[in-house]
């Protein structure tokens, strides 16, 4: 089962046609597929994305993945929860408050 929403900046902002915060959470039967599926986030066929521009991290005492696209704005936060994928994009940069939430309803489960 896949879970999408799109968040876009308050009015009072400059208007943007692209999303502030892209979430997707990907559900899965158990934990050990959502770690395998893991390989293949955070877009489909990751296996052909840049080894260099994947990092793992530490952010509000959870180990998450990080990952910026090559010639392209933006940056790919993620991580497995027990049977969930958790993916965040942030096409304009990344914005703490938004994993700080995220993690506390989905905590990390990466070793």
């Amino acid at each position: 089962m896949t879970y999408r929403i799109q968040y876009k900046r308050p009015r009072a902002s400059a208007p943007s046609p692209q999303p502030w915060v892209m979430a997707t959470i990907w559900e899965f039967p158990n934990a050990e597929w959502a770690n395998y599926e893991l390989k293949d986030v955070p877009v489909t066929d990751a296996k052909t994305l840049s080894p260099s521009s994947l990092r793992s991290t530490t952010k509000f005492a959870n180990p998450v993945f990080t990952y910026t696209l090559k010639g392209v704005a933006g940056l790919y936060v993620f991580w497995t929860s027990t049977n969930k994928v958790v993916i965040l994009h942030f096409p304009a940069g990344e914005e703490d408050e938004f994993v700080r939430q995220y993690l506390a309803r989905y905590p990390s489960s990466l070793p």
